[in-house]
């Protein structure tokens, strides 16, 4: 009873492990690994019109974000998703957006008068090979926040390629 009880789950984890692998071909067909992670912002005070650049890697597979430039190039027609967090000092604002190809795709303008305030954000957007995606400030003289508990970041990672 035991055996047969033990040869039907080894038959259904093997099923399983075929479905996964299946799954993930199909969602990645050529395997490429799209994914970065950067903190940091360069530039703590920021102007109308520039591209925040956040400088330090925490990861980046498929070198498709630029920590000089603080552009991601899609390296490949597909679903990507991009979050990152935005940190003011208190009473202070940092209007911002994420930009596709010079367009806004979002934009936020975090503002709290009692306290630091980081505001995050997490965009789902389909991409075709070679275009640009950054963090773009919207007004002058604005200040990004940051210390040992509040990093600015921008990630993305390639979901599938379509």
């Amino acid at each position: 009873m035991w055996t047969a009880t033990l040869v039907g789950y080894r038959q259904e984890l093997h099923y399983l492990r075929a479905e996964n692998e299946a799954l993930t071909v199909a969602a990645n067909p050529e395997g490429e690994v799209v994914a970065f992670k950067a903190i940091h912002a360069r530039d703590r005070t920021v102007d109308k019109g520039q591209i925040l650049v956040f400088k330090d890697y925490v990861m980046n597979h498929g070198n498709a974000y630029d920590n000089l430039t603080g552009i991601c190039v899609a390296p490949t027609k597909g679903l990507y998703l991009f979050s990152g967090q935005i940190c003011t000092e208190v009473g202070q604002t940092l209007f911002f957006g994420l930009m596709v190809n010079f367009n806004a795709y979002m934009r936020d303008l975090p503002h709290d008068t009692s306290s630091r305030e980081c505001s995050t954000f997490t965009e789902p957007i389909v991409l075709s090979e070679g275009d640009r995606v950054w963090v773009q400030a919207f007004r002058d003289n604005e200040n990004i926040y940051e210390d040992e508990h509040r990093w600015s970041s921008f990630a993305g990672i390639l979901i599938r390629n379509l």
